[in-house]
């Protein structure tokens, strides 16, 4: 038998096809592993970013139950650090408020986390004696 006719007969991948897929393959899961990643950190983001939405509406709710002229009412500027427990985080919250007329004040809350600053969520609360909040 001739050699020619002896390569054709043979059955299976040359070392080339092979490395050719593995690389292929290696890509596939380096990109997959990436996105698994970054959708993991997207995720912890956006846990932390709801607890802070959720500590952010309690604290205006409990400005809501102070009396108007209520001694944690008056004008100035606050600041606060408190702790969550599930997951463990500190959060710094900042507040001033302000006496517009002798029936309105005004609010402004700012919390982050104690270790990024820079992720600071911020509302405001108007306050209406006649309203009663």
């Amino acid at each position: 038998m001739p050699r020619s006719e002896n390569r054709m007969r043979r059955k299976g991948f040359s070392l080339i096809e092979v490395l050719i897929s593995m690389a292929l393959v290696s890509l596939l899961l380096v990109g997959t592993a990436e996105l698994i990643v970054h959708s993991i950190y997207i995720k912890k983001r956006a846990e932390s970013n709801l607890r802070m939405a959720v500590v952010l509406c309690s604290r205006l709710e409990n400005f809501k139950s102070i009396p108007y002229d209520g001694a944690g009412l008056q004008g100035g500027l606050f600041d606060e650090a408190f702790e969550m427990n599930k997951p463990r985080a500190i959060f710094r919250g900042e507040w001033k408020i302000e006496t517009q007329s002798s029936n309105r004040k005004r609010i402004e809350y700012s919390l982050f986390p104690e270790d990024e600053p820079e992720r600071v969520i911020q509302a405001g609360l108007l306050l209406l004696r006649e309203l009663g909040f």
